[in-house]
């Protein structure tokens, strides 16, 4: 369990992804949730991040690419963005 991180947020601009790490569980003021390490590049740049990965739209997503790749996560390649500006938007991940 990891005790800090530098937590990725996602928005409407889309990111690219590549997943470093299987999900784990971290602890929050709330309680437990489960996160992933992911490699992000955006404009140029790349950055070690945390991504939370516990909403439904996103793990849904990220599932169905697990199952292409023997229910791994690490290695997996995509980009994230977020459908709208709202805190309650579902999660976009295209190729």
């Amino acid at each position: 369990m990891k005790l800090s991180f530098d937590r990725l947020v996602i928005d409407q601009e889309p990111k690219l992804l590549l997943f470093t790490t299987e999900p784990y569980v971290v602890h929050m003021r709330a309680g437990f949730t489960v996160a992933a390490d992911v490699l992000v590049s955006y404009k140029n740049i790349k950055s070690e991040k945390t991504l939370l990965i516990s909403a439904q739209s996103l793990t849904d997503q990220l599932m169905k690419r697990m199952e292409e790749c023997n229910n791994l996560l690490t290695g997996i390649e995509v980009w994230v963005y977020k459908s709208g500006p709202e805190k309650t938007s579902k999660y976009i991940v295209d190729d």
